[in-house]
Protein backbone atom coordinates (compact mmCIF):
# COMPACT_ATOMS: atom_id res chain seq x y z
CA UNK A 1 0.00 0.00 0.00
CA UNK A 2 1.88 3.16 -0.81
CA UNK A 3 2.51 5.74 1.93
CA UNK A 4 1.06 9.25 2.22
CA UNK A 5 3.02 12.15 1.60
CA UNK A 6 2.85 14.96 3.98
CA UNK A 7 4.61 18.34 3.37
CA UNK A 8 6.12 20.02 6.05
CA UNK A 9 2.77 22.37 6.36
CA UNK A 10 0.60 19.87 8.53
CA UNK A 11 -2.24 22.54 7.44
CA UNK A 12 -1.86 20.74 3.84
CA UNK A 13 -2.51 17.03 3.77
CA UNK A 14 -1.49 15.14 0.60
CA UNK A 15 -3.52 11.59 0.49
CA UNK A 16 -2.84 8.53 -1.53
CA UNK A 17 -5.81 6.26 -0.85
CA UNK A 18 -4.31 4.94 2.25
CA UNK A 19 -6.79 3.11 4.90
CA UNK A 20 -6.65 6.07 8.27
CA UNK A 21 -4.09 7.96 7.11
CA UNK A 22 -1.45 9.40 9.59
CA UNK A 23 -2.99 13.22 9.86
CA UNK A 24 -2.90 15.86 12.50
CA UNK A 25 -6.63 16.49 12.81
CA UNK A 26 -6.51 19.51 14.88
CA UNK A 27 -4.27 21.17 12.21
CA UNK A 28 -5.29 19.80 8.86
CA UNK A 29 -6.82 22.62 6.56
CA UNK A 30 -6.64 21.84 3.12
CA UNK A 31 -6.24 17.89 1.77
CA UNK A 32 -5.85 17.19 -2.09
CA UNK A 33 -6.16 13.77 -3.52
CA UNK A 34 -3.86 12.31 -6.06
CA UNK A 35 -5.24 11.25 -9.34
CA UNK A 36 -5.44 7.91 -9.79
CA UNK A 37 -7.12 7.64 -6.35
CA UNK A 38 -10.70 6.06 -6.57
CA UNK A 39 -11.97 5.68 -3.00
CA UNK A 40 -11.60 7.79 0.15
CA UNK A 41 -11.62 5.40 2.83
CA UNK A 42 -13.83 5.21 5.65
CA UNK A 43 -13.25 7.80 8.45
CA UNK A 44 -10.50 9.02 6.43
CA UNK A 45 -11.04 12.58 7.43
CA UNK A 46 -13.39 11.81 10.38
CA UNK A 47 -13.12 14.82 12.87
CA UNK A 48 -10.77 17.20 11.16
CA UNK A 49 -12.94 20.27 12.39
CA UNK A 50 -10.26 22.56 10.75
CA UNK A 51 -10.31 21.36 7.53
CA UNK A 52 -11.35 23.96 5.02
CA UNK A 53 -10.86 23.20 1.37
CA UNK A 54 -10.79 19.30 -0.12
CA UNK A 55 -9.58 18.83 -3.52
CA UNK A 56 -11.29 15.66 -5.44
CA UNK A 57 -9.39 14.53 -8.93
CA UNK A 58 -12.14 13.02 -11.21
CA UNK A 59 -10.57 9.52 -10.50
CA UNK A 60 -12.68 9.33 -7.23
CA UNK A 61 -15.58 6.74 -7.54
CA UNK A 62 -16.49 5.85 -3.91
CA UNK A 63 -16.20 8.03 -0.77
CA UNK A 64 -16.48 5.65 2.31
CA UNK A 65 -18.47 5.44 5.40
CA UNK A 66 -17.62 8.66 8.09
CA UNK A 67 -15.08 10.00 5.69
CA UNK A 68 -15.62 13.77 6.31
CA UNK A 69 -18.08 13.51 9.27
CA UNK A 70 -17.46 16.27 11.94
CA UNK A 71 -15.48 18.55 9.83
CA UNK A 72 -17.04 21.45 10.83
CA UNK A 73 -15.09 24.23 8.57
CA UNK A 74 -15.82 22.77 5.67
CA UNK A 75 -17.73 25.13 3.23
CA UNK A 76 -18.07 23.62 0.05
CA UNK A 77 -17.12 20.44 -2.03
CA UNK A 78 -16.56 19.87 -5.25
CA UNK A 79 -17.56 16.10 -6.08
CA UNK A 80 -16.27 14.44 -9.35
CA UNK A 81 -18.07 13.71 -12.20
CA UNK A 82 -17.52 9.83 -12.01
CA UNK A 83 -18.36 9.34 -8.49
CA UNK A 84 -20.53 6.42 -8.06
CA UNK A 85 -21.07 5.90 -4.15
CA UNK A 86 -21.60 8.53 -1.12
CA UNK A 87 -21.55 5.85 1.82
CA UNK A 88 -23.63 6.32 4.82
CA UNK A 89 -22.99 9.38 6.97
CA UNK A 90 -19.66 10.07 4.59
CA UNK A 91 -20.17 14.10 5.13
CA UNK A 92 -22.28 14.23 8.39
CA UNK A 93 -21.96 17.19 11.10
CA UNK A 94 -19.87 19.41 7.92
CA UNK A 95 -22.02 22.34 10.01
CA UNK A 96 -20.45 25.05 7.15
CA UNK A 97 -21.30 23.34 4.36
CA UNK A 98 -23.99 25.40 2.27
CA UNK A 99 -24.29 23.42 -1.40
CA UNK A 100 -23.55 20.43 -2.40
CA UNK A 101 -24.18 19.24 -6.22
CA UNK A 102 -24.67 15.40 -6.66
CA UNK A 103 -23.29 14.24 -10.14
CA UNK A 104 -25.33 12.48 -12.31
CA UNK A 105 -23.14 9.43 -12.16
CA UNK A 106 -24.17 9.21 -8.75
CA UNK A 107 -25.36 5.42 -8.00
CA UNK A 108 -26.28 5.23 -4.22
CA UNK A 109 -26.42 7.69 -1.89
CA UNK A 110 -26.22 6.57 1.94
CA UNK A 111 -28.22 6.62 5.01
CA UNK A 112 -27.23 9.83 7.05
CA UNK A 113 -24.90 11.25 4.13
CA UNK A 114 -25.27 14.84 5.05
CA UNK A 115 -27.06 14.75 8.19
CA UNK A 116 -26.78 17.63 10.58
CA UNK A 117 -25.26 19.94 7.69
CA UNK A 118 -26.69 22.52 9.47
CA UNK A 119 -25.77 25.24 6.99
CA UNK A 120 -26.58 23.62 3.93
CA UNK A 121 -29.40 25.59 2.53
CA UNK A 122 -29.78 23.54 -1.43
CA UNK A 123 -29.39 20.64 -3.15
CA UNK A 124 -29.19 19.44 -6.65
CA UNK A 125 -29.42 15.84 -7.02
CA UNK A 126 -28.50 15.54 -10.68
CA UNK A 127 -28.17 11.99 -10.30
CA UNK A 128 -30.04 8.52 -11.49
CA UNK A 129 -30.52 7.58 -8.16
CA UNK A 130 -33.96 5.88 -7.53
CA UNK A 131 -34.03 6.38 -3.24
CA UNK A 132 -32.88 9.02 -1.01
CA UNK A 133 -32.04 6.64 1.91
CA UNK A 134 -32.94 6.97 5.61
CA UNK A 135 -32.23 10.05 7.21
CA UNK A 136 -30.33 11.14 4.47
CA UNK A 137 -30.53 14.75 4.90
CA UNK A 138 -31.80 14.74 8.74
CA UNK A 139 -31.42 18.05 10.81
CA UNK A 140 -30.25 20.03 7.87
CA UNK A 141 -31.84 22.76 9.65
CA UNK A 142 -31.24 25.46 7.13
CA UNK A 143 -32.32 23.79 3.71
CA UNK A 144 -34.44 25.30 1.74
CA UNK A 145 -34.52 23.72 -1.81
CA UNK A 146 -33.94 20.36 -2.89
CA UNK A 147 -34.01 19.38 -6.35
CA UNK A 148 -34.65 15.55 -7.10
CA UNK A 149 -34.18 13.92 -10.05
CA UNK A 150 -36.74 12.23 -11.92
CA UNK A 151 -35.58 8.80 -11.48
CA UNK A 152 -36.32 8.67 -7.52
CA UNK A 153 -39.21 5.90 -6.49
CA UNK A 154 -39.05 6.15 -2.62
CA UNK A 155 -38.18 8.26 -0.04
CA UNK A 156 -37.32 6.42 3.12
CA UNK A 157 -37.98 7.21 6.83
CA UNK A 158 -36.68 11.01 8.05
CA UNK A 159 -34.92 11.88 4.91
CA UNK A 160 -35.24 15.22 5.69
CA UNK A 161 -36.24 15.22 9.26
CA UNK A 162 -36.35 18.33 11.05
CA UNK A 163 -35.47 20.58 7.69
CA UNK A 164 -37.79 23.13 8.99
CA UNK A 165 -36.92 25.85 6.86
CA UNK A 166 -37.26 23.65 3.40
CA UNK A 167 -40.05 25.38 1.42
CA UNK A 168 -39.21 24.55 -2.28
CA UNK A 169 -39.01 20.27 -3.46
CA UNK A 170 -40.02 18.64 -6.63
CA UNK A 171 -41.83 15.14 -6.48
CA UNK A 172 -41.48 13.71 -9.67
CA UNK A 173 -44.21 11.97 -11.14
CA UNK A 174 -43.04 8.11 -10.83
CA UNK A 175 -42.45 8.40 -7.44
CA UNK A 176 -44.33 4.84 -5.46
CA UNK A 177 -43.15 5.35 -2.20
CA UNK A 178 -42.45 8.22 0.76
CA UNK A 179 -42.67 7.03 4.31
CA UNK A 180 -44.82 8.61 6.84
CA UNK A 181 -41.95 10.24 8.69
CA UNK A 182 -39.93 11.53 5.45
CA UNK A 183 -40.56 14.91 6.15
CA UNK A 184 -41.21 15.07 10.22
CA UNK A 185 -40.79 19.01 11.10
CA UNK A 186 -40.84 20.37 7.72
CA UNK A 187 -43.01 23.15 9.34
CA UNK A 188 -42.65 25.22 5.81
CA UNK A 189 -43.34 22.66 3.29
CA UNK A 190 -46.11 23.66 1.39
CA UNK A 191 -47.28 20.29 1.39
CA UNK A 192 -50.98 21.14 0.18
CA UNK A 193 -49.62 22.36 -3.38
CA UNK A 194 -47.52 19.26 -3.65
CA UNK A 195 -49.02 16.66 -6.10
CA UNK A 196 -48.78 13.19 -5.67
CA UNK A 197 -50.25 10.22 -7.05
CA UNK A 198 -53.16 8.88 -6.00
CA UNK A 199 -51.66 5.40 -4.90
CA UNK A 200 -49.52 7.38 -2.16
CA UNK A 201 -51.25 7.56 1.29
CA UNK A 202 -50.93 11.11 2.33
CA UNK A 203 -47.20 11.64 3.64
CA UNK A 204 -47.70 14.68 5.48
CA UNK A 205 -50.24 13.77 8.23
CA UNK A 206 -47.44 14.28 10.83
CA UNK A 207 -46.88 17.77 9.49
CA UNK A 208 -50.34 18.44 9.74
CA UNK A 209 -50.60 17.22 13.30
CA UNK A 210 -47.63 19.83 14.89
CA UNK A 211 -49.47 22.78 16.23
CA UNK A 212 -46.52 24.76 15.40
CA UNK A 213 -47.67 24.58 11.65
CA UNK A 214 -47.47 28.18 9.95
CA UNK A 215 -51.42 27.41 9.04
CA UNK A 216 -52.64 26.19 12.12
CA UNK A 217 -50.68 29.29 13.50
CA UNK A 218 -52.68 31.89 10.95
CA UNK A 219 -55.82 30.45 12.43
CA UNK A 220 -55.18 31.08 15.76
CA UNK A 221 -53.91 34.76 14.55
CA UNK A 222 -57.49 34.93 13.02
CA UNK A 223 -59.47 34.03 16.12
CA UNK A 224 -58.06 36.84 18.10
CA UNK A 225 -60.38 36.99 21.50
CA UNK A 226 -58.33 38.75 23.64
CA UNK A 227 -60.56 41.81 25.58
CA UNK A 228 -58.92 45.12 26.53
CA UNK A 229 -57.21 44.72 29.97
CA UNK A 230 -57.57 46.59 33.35
CA UNK A 231 -54.83 48.57 33.16
CA UNK A 232 -51.45 48.54 34.27
CA UNK A 233 -50.37 49.77 37.58
CA UNK A 234 -49.70 53.21 38.50
CA UNK A 235 -46.01 52.44 39.02
CA UNK A 236 -45.80 51.16 35.80
CA UNK A 237 -43.56 53.09 33.50
CA UNK A 238 -43.71 52.00 30.27
CA UNK A 239 -47.17 50.98 27.80
CA UNK A 240 -48.92 48.38 28.52
CA UNK A 241 -50.19 45.45 25.84
CA UNK A 242 -53.88 46.40 25.25
CA UNK A 243 -54.50 46.99 28.46
CA UNK A 244 -52.46 44.56 30.40
CA UNK A 245 -49.85 45.56 32.47
CA UNK A 246 -46.21 43.52 32.49
CA UNK A 247 -47.40 41.54 35.54
CA UNK A 248 -49.97 39.70 33.34
CA UNK A 249 -47.21 38.78 30.60
CA UNK A 250 -46.56 35.14 32.06
CA UNK A 251 -46.47 31.63 30.25
CA UNK A 252 -47.24 27.93 31.93
CA UNK A 253 -44.74 25.31 32.48
CA UNK A 254 -46.95 23.09 29.66
CA UNK A 255 -46.71 26.44 27.31
CA UNK A 256 -42.80 26.57 27.93
CA UNK A 257 -42.65 22.48 27.15
CA UNK A 258 -44.50 23.05 24.03
CA UNK A 259 -41.18 24.40 22.67
CA UNK A 260 -39.88 20.90 22.73
CA UNK A 261 -42.44 19.88 19.64
CA UNK A 262 -40.92 22.75 17.09
CA UNK A 263 -38.13 20.98 15.26
CA UNK A 264 -35.71 23.48 16.03
CA UNK A 265 -35.60 22.75 19.26
CA UNK A 266 -32.36 21.59 19.96
CA UNK A 267 -30.41 23.61 16.68
CA UNK A 268 -31.07 27.19 17.89
CA UNK A 269 -30.78 29.68 20.48
CA UNK A 270 -33.38 31.54 21.96
CA UNK A 271 -32.47 34.95 20.43
CA UNK A 272 -32.74 32.90 16.67
CA UNK A 273 -36.11 31.40 17.80
CA UNK A 274 -37.75 34.74 19.09
CA UNK A 275 -36.04 36.17 15.40
CA UNK A 276 -37.70 33.24 13.57
CA UNK A 277 -40.72 32.05 15.55
CA UNK A 278 -42.03 34.06 17.77
CA UNK A 279 -41.96 37.69 16.04
CA UNK A 280 -43.90 36.14 13.22
CA UNK A 281 -46.70 34.51 15.63
CA UNK A 282 -47.37 38.04 17.14
CA UNK A 283 -47.23 40.53 14.54
CA UNK A 284 -49.23 42.99 14.25
CA UNK A 285 -51.62 42.19 17.23
CA UNK A 286 -50.10 44.22 20.01
CA UNK A 287 -49.34 41.26 22.31
CA UNK A 288 -46.40 39.52 23.02
CA UNK A 289 -46.27 35.63 22.74
CA UNK A 290 -47.42 34.99 26.42
CA UNK A 291 -50.69 36.99 25.65
CA UNK A 292 -51.17 35.65 22.40
CA UNK A 293 -51.48 31.82 23.81
CA UNK A 294 -53.03 32.88 27.03
CA UNK A 295 -56.01 35.41 25.34
CA UNK A 296 -59.08 33.44 27.62
CA UNK A 297 -57.13 33.90 30.82
CA UNK A 298 -54.22 35.78 31.00
CA UNK A 299 -51.65 34.65 33.20
CA UNK A 300 -50.02 36.51 36.40
CA UNK A 301 -46.77 36.34 37.55
CA UNK A 302 -45.30 34.09 40.20
CA UNK A 303 -41.92 33.52 39.31
CA UNK A 304 -39.23 35.77 37.69
CA UNK A 305 -36.73 34.30 34.88
CA UNK A 306 -33.70 35.82 34.28
CA UNK A 307 -31.86 34.42 31.21
CA UNK A 308 -29.68 35.62 28.57
CA UNK A 309 -31.25 35.86 25.00
CA UNK A 310 -27.83 33.50 23.49
CA UNK A 311 -28.43 30.51 25.00
CA UNK A 312 -29.22 27.27 23.43
CA UNK A 313 -33.19 27.42 24.03
CA UNK A 314 -33.24 23.34 24.67
CA UNK A 315 -30.78 24.28 27.85
CA UNK A 316 -33.07 27.37 28.88
CA UNK A 317 -36.31 25.38 28.95
CA UNK A 318 -34.87 22.24 30.38
CA UNK A 319 -33.38 24.35 33.31
CA UNK A 320 -36.30 26.00 34.03
CA UNK A 321 -38.14 21.92 33.90
CA UNK A 322 -35.81 20.72 36.05
CA UNK A 323 -36.12 23.76 38.87
CA UNK A 324 -39.28 21.83 40.32
CA UNK A 325 -40.97 25.28 39.75
CA UNK A 326 -44.89 25.36 38.31
CA UNK A 327 -44.85 28.62 37.31
CA UNK A 328 -46.39 30.99 35.69
CA UNK A 329 -43.39 32.39 34.43
CA UNK A 330 -42.50 35.38 33.32
CA UNK A 331 -39.80 35.44 30.54
CA UNK A 332 -38.74 38.34 28.67
CA UNK A 333 -38.43 36.63 25.67
CA UNK A 334 -42.02 35.60 25.38
CA UNK A 335 -43.81 38.34 27.82
CA UNK A 336 -42.45 41.49 25.50
CA UNK A 337 -44.02 42.46 21.71
CA UNK A 338 -41.15 42.19 19.94
CA UNK A 339 -41.91 44.88 17.70
CA UNK A 340 -40.01 48.14 16.38
CA UNK A 341 -42.68 49.28 14.13
CA UNK A 342 -45.06 51.50 16.07
CA UNK A 343 -47.81 51.46 13.53
CA UNK A 344 -48.08 47.60 14.47
CA UNK A 345 -48.97 48.24 18.13
CA UNK A 346 -46.73 49.13 20.93
CA UNK A 347 -43.14 49.12 20.62
CA UNK A 348 -40.30 47.52 22.80
CA UNK A 349 -39.19 51.18 23.80
CA UNK A 350 -42.66 52.03 24.71
CA UNK A 351 -42.87 48.75 26.62
CA UNK A 352 -39.55 49.59 28.69
CA UNK A 353 -40.23 52.96 29.27
CA UNK A 354 -38.10 55.27 29.84
CA UNK A 355 -37.05 54.70 33.49
CA UNK A 356 -35.26 51.03 34.10
CA UNK A 357 -36.59 51.15 38.11
CA UNK A 358 -40.31 51.86 36.49
CA UNK A 359 -40.08 49.51 33.66
CA UNK A 360 -41.62 45.52 33.30
CA UNK A 361 -38.79 44.13 34.91
CA UNK A 362 -38.62 46.17 38.10
CA UNK A 363 -42.52 45.57 38.30
CA UNK A 364 -42.43 42.25 37.94
CA UNK A 365 -39.65 41.69 40.89
CA UNK A 366 -42.07 43.99 43.63
CA UNK A 367 -44.79 41.63 42.61
CA UNK A 368 -43.23 37.91 42.68
CA UNK A 369 -41.65 36.22 44.84
CA UNK A 370 -39.05 33.63 43.31
CA UNK A 371 -36.49 34.69 40.58
CA UNK A 372 -34.80 31.78 38.64
CA UNK A 373 -31.52 33.03 36.78
CA UNK A 374 -31.04 30.47 34.22
CA UNK A 375 -27.68 30.00 33.40
CA UNK A 376 -26.54 27.43 30.18
CA UNK A 377 -22.99 26.73 28.26
CA UNK A 378 -24.04 28.97 25.20
CA UNK A 379 -23.95 32.35 26.88
CA UNK A 380 -21.79 34.09 30.16
CA UNK A 381 -25.20 35.62 31.94
CA UNK A 382 -22.93 37.58 33.92
CA UNK A 383 -21.63 39.35 30.66
CA UNK A 384 -25.03 40.60 30.14
CA UNK A 385 -26.33 43.96 32.03
CA UNK A 386 -30.16 43.51 31.92
CA UNK A 387 -29.50 39.87 33.66
CA UNK A 388 -27.07 40.98 36.59
CA UNK A 389 -29.18 44.60 37.21
CA UNK A 390 -32.27 41.98 37.03
CA UNK A 391 -30.49 40.21 40.10
CA UNK A 392 -29.48 43.15 42.02
CA UNK A 393 -32.75 44.41 41.72
CA UNK A 394 -33.84 40.96 43.39
CA UNK A 395 -31.18 41.83 45.85
CA UNK A 396 -32.82 44.85 46.84
CA UNK A 397 -36.16 43.57 46.72
CA UNK A 398 -35.57 40.51 48.92
CA UNK A 399 -36.70 38.44 46.21
CA UNK A 400 -36.21 34.99 46.28
CA UNK A 401 -33.25 34.02 43.61
CA UNK A 402 -32.43 30.50 42.53
CA UNK A 403 -29.52 30.07 39.88
CA UNK A 404 -29.99 27.07 37.48
CA UNK A 405 -27.37 26.00 35.53
CA UNK A 406 -27.47 23.73 33.06
CA UNK A 407 -25.91 20.13 34.08
CA UNK A 408 -26.67 16.53 32.55
CA UNK A 409 -28.32 14.42 35.19
CA UNK A 410 -25.67 12.00 34.49
CA UNK A 411 -22.87 14.54 34.85
CA UNK A 412 -24.58 15.20 38.35
CA UNK A 413 -24.53 11.92 39.28
CA UNK A 414 -21.12 10.59 38.39
CA UNK A 415 -19.42 13.82 39.87
CA UNK A 416 -18.64 15.23 36.57
CA UNK A 417 -19.12 19.10 38.21
CA UNK A 418 -16.90 20.67 36.13
CA UNK A 419 -20.14 20.16 33.64
CA UNK A 420 -21.64 23.09 35.64
CA UNK A 421 -20.84 26.59 34.61
CA UNK A 422 -21.78 27.71 38.46
CA UNK A 423 -18.26 25.63 39.45
CA UNK A 424 -16.55 25.56 36.22
CA UNK A 425 -16.55 29.59 35.75
CA UNK A 426 -16.33 30.20 39.73
CA UNK A 427 -12.90 31.37 39.41
CA UNK A 428 -14.03 34.49 36.71
CA UNK A 429 -14.82 37.51 38.71
CA UNK A 430 -18.25 39.69 37.78
CA UNK A 431 -17.80 42.73 36.35
CA UNK A 432 -20.59 44.57 35.66
CA UNK A 433 -19.23 47.52 34.32
CA UNK A 434 -17.69 45.83 31.32
CA UNK A 435 -21.57 43.54 30.89
CA UNK A 436 -23.10 44.74 27.96
CA UNK A 437 -26.90 45.27 26.57
CA UNK A 438 -27.94 43.98 22.77
CA UNK A 439 -24.66 42.88 20.54
CA UNK A 440 -21.78 42.57 22.24
CA UNK A 441 -19.21 43.10 19.02
CA UNK A 442 -21.33 46.84 18.76
CA UNK A 443 -19.40 49.56 20.29
CA UNK A 444 -22.31 51.45 20.14
CA UNK A 445 -24.05 51.30 23.32
CA UNK A 446 -27.81 50.92 23.25
CA UNK A 447 -30.77 52.83 25.07
CA UNK A 448 -31.50 50.10 27.55
CA UNK A 449 -27.56 50.12 28.29
CA UNK A 450 -27.86 53.56 28.96
CA UNK A 451 -30.79 53.40 31.15
CA UNK A 452 -29.57 50.81 33.32
CA UNK A 453 -25.56 52.70 33.72
CA UNK A 454 -27.72 55.72 34.21
CA UNK A 455 -29.07 54.03 37.23
CA UNK A 456 -26.14 52.13 38.77
CA UNK A 457 -24.10 55.11 38.32
CA UNK A 458 -26.46 56.72 41.33
CA UNK A 459 -25.49 54.09 43.74
CA UNK A 460 -23.28 54.42 46.48
CA UNK A 461 -20.89 51.63 45.17
CA UNK A 462 -21.78 52.09 41.90
CA UNK A 463 -20.98 48.80 40.03
CA UNK A 464 -18.93 46.84 43.10
CA UNK A 465 -22.57 47.02 44.40
CA UNK A 466 -24.09 45.26 41.60
CA UNK A 467 -21.18 42.64 41.34
CA UNK A 468 -21.26 41.87 44.99
CA UNK A 469 -24.85 41.11 44.99
CA UNK A 470 -24.56 38.73 42.23
CA UNK A 471 -21.40 37.11 43.80
CA UNK A 472 -23.60 36.28 46.83
CA UNK A 473 -26.21 34.93 44.35
CA UNK A 474 -23.26 32.67 43.33
CA UNK A 475 -22.50 31.57 46.32
CA UNK A 476 -25.64 31.00 47.93
CA UNK A 477 -25.58 28.26 44.93
CA UNK A 478 -22.56 26.73 45.93
CA UNK A 479 -23.31 26.09 49.95
CA UNK A 480 -26.72 24.63 49.17
CA UNK A 481 -25.30 22.38 46.32
CA UNK A 482 -27.51 19.37 46.17
CA UNK A 483 -24.34 16.86 47.00
CA UNK A 484 -27.44 13.92 48.05
CA UNK A 485 -27.46 13.15 43.92
CA UNK A 486 -23.83 12.68 43.71
CA UNK A 487 -23.47 8.77 43.60
CA UNK A 488 -19.78 8.51 42.14
CA UNK A 489 -16.39 10.45 43.12
CA UNK A 490 -18.09 12.07 45.76
CA UNK A 491 -14.89 13.30 47.22
CA UNK A 492 -13.55 14.24 44.08
CA UNK A 493 -16.84 16.41 43.90
CA UNK A 494 -16.82 17.90 47.21
CA UNK A 495 -13.24 19.34 46.31
CA UNK A 496 -14.51 20.99 43.40
CA UNK A 497 -17.32 22.75 45.24
CA UNK A 498 -15.02 23.81 47.90
CA UNK A 499 -12.64 25.64 45.36
CA UNK A 500 -15.53 27.27 43.73
CA UNK A 501 -16.80 28.13 47.20
CA UNK A 502 -13.61 29.39 48.60
CA UNK A 503 -12.63 31.50 45.34
CA UNK A 504 -16.09 33.00 45.45
CA UNK A 505 -16.17 33.61 49.09
CA UNK A 506 -12.67 35.48 48.35
CA UNK A 507 -14.68 38.35 46.84
CA UNK A 508 -17.43 39.15 49.40
CA UNK A 509 -17.15 41.74 52.08
CA UNK A 510 -17.61 39.04 54.75
CA UNK A 511 -14.32 36.67 53.67
CA UNK A 512 -12.15 37.77 56.01
CA UNK A 513 -14.35 37.07 59.43
CA UNK A 514 -15.24 33.73 57.32
CA UNK A 515 -13.39 30.78 57.72
CA UNK A 516 -12.58 28.38 54.96
CA UNK A 517 -12.61 24.95 54.47
CA UNK A 518 -9.19 24.04 55.80
CA UNK A 519 -9.45 26.65 59.18
CA UNK A 520 -13.19 25.03 59.52
CA UNK A 521 -11.83 21.80 59.89
CA UNK A 522 -8.51 23.09 62.12
CA UNK A 523 -11.63 24.70 63.90
CA UNK A 524 -13.65 21.85 63.97
CA UNK A 525 -10.61 19.76 65.41
CA UNK A 526 -10.08 22.03 68.54
CA UNK A 527 -13.67 21.67 69.77
CA UNK A 528 -13.36 17.75 69.57
CA UNK A 529 -10.29 16.82 71.48
CA UNK A 530 -9.42 13.30 70.58
CA UNK A 531 -10.42 13.54 66.51
CA UNK A 532 -8.51 13.32 63.04
CA UNK A 533 -8.85 14.15 60.23
CA UNK A 534 -9.07 10.65 58.12
CA UNK A 535 -7.42 9.61 55.52
CA UNK A 536 -8.09 10.11 52.45
CA UNK A 537 -8.04 6.37 50.47
CA UNK A 538 -7.25 6.89 46.88
CA UNK A 539 -8.58 3.37 46.02
CA UNK A 540 -12.15 4.29 47.14
CA UNK A 541 -11.66 7.62 46.35
CA UNK A 542 -14.37 7.58 43.31
CA UNK A 543 -16.98 5.90 45.54
CA UNK A 544 -17.17 7.24 49.28
CA UNK A 545 -16.69 10.37 50.67
CA UNK A 546 -13.63 11.24 53.56
CA UNK A 547 -14.61 14.93 53.99
CA UNK A 548 -15.05 13.26 58.11
CA UNK A 549 -12.95 13.73 60.88
CA UNK A 550 -13.11 11.00 63.28
CA UNK A 551 -12.62 9.66 66.99
CA UNK A 552 -9.73 8.07 68.13
CA UNK A 553 -11.36 5.87 70.37
CA UNK A 554 -14.36 5.31 68.23
CA UNK A 555 -16.44 5.10 65.16
CA UNK A 556 -17.69 8.23 65.80
CA UNK A 557 -17.15 10.72 62.83
CA UNK A 558 -18.16 14.25 62.13
CA UNK A 559 -18.78 15.21 58.13
CA UNK A 560 -16.66 18.15 57.86
CA UNK A 561 -17.49 19.32 54.41
CA UNK A 562 -21.56 19.48 55.47
CA UNK A 563 -20.60 20.87 58.72
CA UNK A 564 -18.51 23.81 56.43
CA UNK A 565 -21.51 24.47 54.39
CA UNK A 566 -23.92 25.08 57.50
CA UNK A 567 -21.82 27.18 59.23
CA UNK A 568 -21.36 29.39 55.66
CA UNK A 569 -25.13 29.10 55.08
CA UNK A 570 -25.47 30.86 58.81
CA UNK A 571 -22.86 33.39 57.83
CA UNK A 572 -24.69 34.03 54.52
CA UNK A 573 -28.08 34.51 56.63
CA UNK A 574 -26.76 37.12 58.45
CA UNK A 575 -25.10 38.83 55.41
CA UNK A 576 -28.57 38.83 53.99
CA UNK A 577 -30.40 40.04 56.99
CA UNK A 578 -27.67 43.05 56.95
CA UNK A 579 -28.53 43.74 53.56
CA UNK A 580 -31.97 43.76 53.76
CA UNK A 581 -31.84 46.27 56.51
CA UNK A 582 -29.56 48.72 54.32
CA UNK A 583 -32.07 47.92 51.33
CA UNK A 584 -34.97 49.30 53.74
CA UNK A 585 -33.31 52.39 54.11
CA UNK A 586 -32.31 52.80 50.30
CA UNK A 587 -36.67 52.26 49.80
CA UNK A 588 -37.52 54.87 52.19
CA UNK A 589 -35.07 57.31 50.27
CA UNK A 590 -37.48 57.01 47.35
CA UNK A 591 -35.36 58.84 44.23
CA UNK A 592 -37.69 60.52 42.56
CA UNK A 593 -35.85 60.24 39.29
CA UNK A 594 -32.66 57.63 38.92
CA UNK A 595 -33.97 55.98 42.35
CA UNK A 596 -32.44 52.21 42.60
CA UNK A 597 -35.75 50.83 43.33
CA UNK A 598 -39.05 53.12 44.02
Amino acid sequence: MPECEQETDESIFVYNGEAKPRINKRVVEKVSVNDGVTVIDETAFKGCKSLKSVVLPDSIETIGRYAFEGCESLTEILLPKKLKMIRGAAFRGCKQLWNVDLPDSLEKLGAGAFGNCSSLKKVTILASITRINNYTFVDCTSLQEVILPSTIRSIDKQAFYNCWKLDKINLPDGIKSIDSKAFEGCLNLPIDNLQLPSSIEDPFKIIRENLWLPSTIEKQRNNFILKEGPGADPEFGGKPQRGYGPEWWAISREQLEHFKTHPSYKYITMREFVKQVLEGITDGLGIGYALFVNQREPLKAVIMISHAWDEPLHEFVENILRSGEDGPFWVCATAIYQNMDENKGVSIGQQLGQAVHRGPFALVLKNVGRMLTIITSGCDIYSRLWCVYELFIASQKGVNVKLCPFIDEDALKYGRLEEDECIAKAGVRVNSDAARCGNPSNPIINADELAIRETIEQLDGRFRSVDEAVEFFRFLYLIQYPTGKIKRCKTLARDKIKVAIELILSRLPFHEQTMKYDAFVQHQLSKNQGFHIMDRNKHDDHFHSCHYIVSDSSDTKIETFAAWCNYLKKRAKKQAKKQAKKSLQILKLRHSSHGVIT
